[in-house]
């Protein structure tokens, strides 16, 4: 008998690159928005935790959290990205490790998906900031248009908000 994956295991590695037919990626919704990200691009998901609350910061920035031990700054990605969260129990990916990680709320749980590189949108939606220095590449797949997230992108892109604030 395989094991599941419960929302605290990390996903499977994707297959070998000869039994590959796309681009394996960790898709994740956050509000209306369909997101890839790279496949170990989290590295655990959680419910989300309470976070204590950080004063005079930007309301994206819900707090910190402790996981294990270690304090996480907790971002509720659909704020940060201007859209309303969808109607899914909110989850907490961890993305990086000891002092670069980073949570991010999601809506329900991510699922690795293989992205046919053939589905691959020649001209990408417009896009408002943040997003649109973050975004690599858009694919129409399962009725969705996935937007191809450059996680370093926008995590720059956070924390010069943080900055302006």
């Amino acid at each position: 008998m395989q094991p599941i994956n419960t929302p605290t295991s990390p996903a499977a590695p994707p297959a070998p690159e000869a039994a590959r037919t796309g681009l394996p990626r960790m898709a994740v919704r956050v509000g209306e928005l369909a997101l890839l990200l790279p496949w170990d691009g989290g590295r655990e998901v959680m419910p989300a935790p309470a976070a204590a609350r950080i004063p005079h910061t930007v309301a994206w920035l819900r707090g910190i959290t402790n996981v294990r031990g270690a304090l996480v700054p907790v971002v509720d990605l659909a704020a940060a990205l201007g859209v309303s969260r969808a109607a899914l129990p909110a989850y907490l990916l961890i993305c990086g490790e000891g002092e670069t990680a980073l949570g991010l709320l999601i809506d329900g749980l991510p699922r690795v998906l293989e992205i046919e590189l053939a589905n691959r949108i020649p001209d990408r939606p417009v896009l408002t900031a943040p997003l649109d220095d973050c975004v690599d590449a858009a694919y129409q797949q399962d009725s969705r248009t996935w937007l191809d997230l450059d996680l370093p992108s926008l995590f720059e892109s956070l924390a010069a908000s943080i900055a302006q604030a």
